[in-house]
């Protein structure tokens, strides 16, 4: 089996052997109805949408993300979590989940070291990376800037927040949002 190509970007045509240049909203048929039917969707496959990793080490901000999300209409069997970057990675090529909201300081592996593993040295471009933390913003940003890594930092604060009010998952996952939608 092929891997995706990873061109998921919005208004983008995946061009992999799988889907013959289909366009994002049919990809998102697919993948929507092949979890709707339970199909495992592994990293060989595409992307699965409809599921996002959470990564912290404090067991008590999962919890809270995990709330957030189910408040946000994401199903418990669809939220994933993990302590550290690796066992996010070792979850992540497993399942084949494509959303991930990581704290940034982790042991074993931290948030950057996770997001640089994924997006620059495998290439894996389809992924929603999303790091959270309680540091400094100028910190994660010089941190940031030293990989070359474009990915949106959020502060924990925000996390305390209604995300079906502040538009949190349609701003930061939106084809999770989209996958919602039709629920």
């Amino acid at each position: 089996m092929n891997r995706c190509a990873g061109l998921w970007q919005a208004g983008s045509i995946c061009r992999c052997k799988m889907n013959k240049a289909l366009p994002p909203a049919a990809i998102f048929n697919q993948i929507f109805s092949a979890s709707s039917n339970g199909s495992i969707l592994n990293a060989q496959m595409h992307p699965d949408y409809s599921t996002i990793l959470i990564v912290d080490n404090a067991e008590f901000i999962r919890m809270v993300a995990r709330l957030r999300l189910e408040g946000a209409g994401v199903p418990p069997g669809k939220i994933h979590e993990a302590e550290n970057g690796q066992a996010a990675y070792d979850l992540l090529v497993a399942k084949g989940i494509a959303n991930i909201l990581c704290d940034y300081e982790m042991a074993v592996m931290n948030g950057i070291e996770l997001a640089i593993r994924l997006l620059i040295t495998e290439q894996r471009l389809g992924l929603r990376f999303v790091l959270f933390s309680g540091t400094q913003p100028a910190k994660i940003t010089a941190a940031l800037a030293k990989t070359g890594l474009n990915i949106p930092v959020v502060p924990k604060t925000q996390l305390r927040e209604n995300w079906v009010q502040t538009d949190f998952i349609n701003a930061w996952f939106p084809e999770l949002a989209i996958i919602l939608s039709r629920q």
